[in-house]
């Protein structure tokens, strides 16, 4: 019996989002799919023993630079706008020669944009999987409550980072689901094929299922259809051991706090350095993941207390650990609240900051420093207030109390996201 492909294109700059694509896939493979894994990137070696069909992208090596990147992440700032006709064209014709030579059942990514017009144009499902924060629904009910921006600021009574946080979301949100502003070179080419333009810029991230990787009980004002459904935050299944640096320092009993600092895979350089100056005056061990951003170089001038690895598995570390320096992806965001241990969140993208703030509204288990806002002085507040309250860690483990269960089965989200899309597949609701 012949087996239905699908085509899968994950970000592969991106630890957190190769994972979540490769969960998936392994779920779906395990339901009888064959999976055509495409592109190339920094995390390629995840897929090096997995029972996949690889594809290369040859422009995959012009069209996710440094610079590029930076803009894709910025979907708030740059909406679509980030590359030159002819590179849009290049992209878009690599990927439809692969679509139509594999003939996927449906194509599958988490943040390769590039597919949306492609599978358009060649008539095949697409699906979508992306945090709850960036579904057309959440960022409809974001612009409704940003629309209180104004009569906020003439009360005087509301704190001027909530006014600029409910301003900035006014904006993003204005700009991505209002008239498409930046996706005149990806409208020609679907109106060159006489098919429907994008209806907003928001639309090159919406596919014809949208699945949802985010614990439900964080967003109970979130209706689900048959477009849009949760399926649960994906964890990580990576092996990835404990440095033996954290059992020694553990054994020391020392008395000093814990504390780990993990800006993921997306960080800049200029913001670790950042912060880990700020925490230079604090008597803490701080367990450091530099993700290959950081090199030998930029860590030679650090005190004995601060103990640097590549990554730590996040869920056992921040267990062992006080408070924990964040950013606020959804790879690093679910091990910390599961693990119970409170943060400080420096959010960089739009994703982490609705991500972040959603996360504030159900539990003061954090803090939140915006990007406006981050200076060594902030930093060294929000950990002080961390590391000195006890309220913030007796939240942080009502918090996990309450998503608990989605934890007791850590490959029970990317069955879901198989299931739907096979029923979606087979026509059924």
């Amino acid at each position: 019996m012949k087996q239905d492909k699908i085509l899968v294109g994950s970000a592969l700059f991106n630890w957190s989002e190769t994972q979540r694509m490769i969960e998936i896939s392994d779920a779906l493979y395990q339901m009888g799919y064959e999976i055509v894994f495409i592109g190339e990137g920094k995390y390629d070696y995840l897929l090096k023993e997995k029972p996949y069909i690889r594809q290369s992208v040859p422009f995959d090596v012009q069209w996710y630079t440094p610079k590029r990147i930076e803009k894709l992440l910025g979907m708030g700032q740059y909406g679509n706008q980030y590359a030159s006709a002819d590179e849009i064209r290049q992209m878009i014709a690599e990927e439809t020669a692969i679509i139509e030579k594999y003939q996927p059942a449906c194509v599958l990514t988490g943040y390769r944009m590039t597919l949306t017009i492609s599978a358009k144009l060649t008539g095949t499902p697409i699906v979508w999987c992306l945090a709850a924060t960036l579904s057309k629904p959440y960022l409809q009910q974001t612009l409704e409550k940003a629309k209180e921006f104004d009569s906020l600021k003439r009360s005087g009574n509301v704190p001027y980072q909530q006014i600029r946080a409910l301003f900035e979301d006014k904006i993003a949100c204005e700009r991505l689901l209002g008239k498409p502003k930046t996706s005149k070179e990806w409208n020609r080419l679907l109106e060159e094929k006489n098919l429907p333009p994008l209806g907003c810029d928001f639309d090159i991230y919406t596919g014809d299922l949208n699945l949802m990787s985010d614990a439900r009980e964080l967003f109970g004002e979130l209706p689900e259809s048959e477009h849009y459904q949760f399926i649960g935050p994906i964890w990580n299944n990576e092996k990835i051991e404990m440095p033996p640096v954290v059992d020694a320092v553990l054994a020391q009993n020392n008395g000093r706090k814990k504390v780990l600092i993990s800006i993921g895979s997306g960080g800049k350089k200029e913001l670790f350095q950042k912060i880990l100056h700020a925490t230079l005056g604090f008597d803490c061990d701080f367990f450091v993941s530099v993700v290959g951003i950081l090199d030998e170089s930029d860590l030679a001038a650090y005190p004995e207390n601060y103990h640097f690895c590549d990554k730590f598995p996040l869920i056992e570390i921040v267990q062992c650990c006080d408070a924990a320096l964040i950013q606020g992806g959804q790879g690093t965001l679910y091990p910390v609240i599961v693990g119970k241990c409170p943060f400080v969140s420096l959010p960089a993208t739009f994703e982490q900051r609705l991500n972040v703030e959603n996360v504030q509204r159900h539990s003061k288990c954090c803090e939140i420093i915006q990007t406006y806002d981050i200076s060594e002085r902030s930093i060294q507040t929000a950990l002080q207030a961390i590391l000195t309250q006890p309220e913030y860690r007796h939240n942080a483990a009502q918090l996990a109390e309450s998503i608990q269960a989605h934890f007791e089965d850590r490959r029970l989200a990317p069955k879901i996201a198989a299931q739907r899309i096979d029923r979606m597949l087979h026509g059924e609701t």
